[in-house]
């Protein structure tokens, strides 16, 4: 949230000044695309704990999709190599 709306999260966040500063610091390491990807997977995993056996099982498998994010690449660069591929 800090991301996108920036300066009004201070005013929607009930938070201490500092906290806020180092929440808006820890978002400049991400872009969006890697933020709305962490949340989808976090939501799905939500969804999937209420019918899975195995809670746990389906955390440790969400934190280990998001920590391999890196290795997908962007839509941008999926695009790129495919067009490199036809030419």
């Amino acid at each position: 949230m800090s991301k996108v709306v920036k300066e009004r999260f201070k005013s929607v966040v009930d938070l201490p000044e500092e906290l806020l500063e180092k929440i808006a610091a820890q978002g400049e390491n991400f872009s969006q695309e890697e933020l709305f990807y962490i949340l989808q997977v976090l939501a799905h995993t939500q969804e999937v704990s209420k019918r899975a056996i195995s809670v746990r099982f389906a955390v440790e498998l969400a934190f280990i999709k998001i920590t391999a994010r890196n290795q997908l690449g962007s839509i941008e660069d999926i695009i790129d190599k495919i067009s490199r591929m036809k030419q």
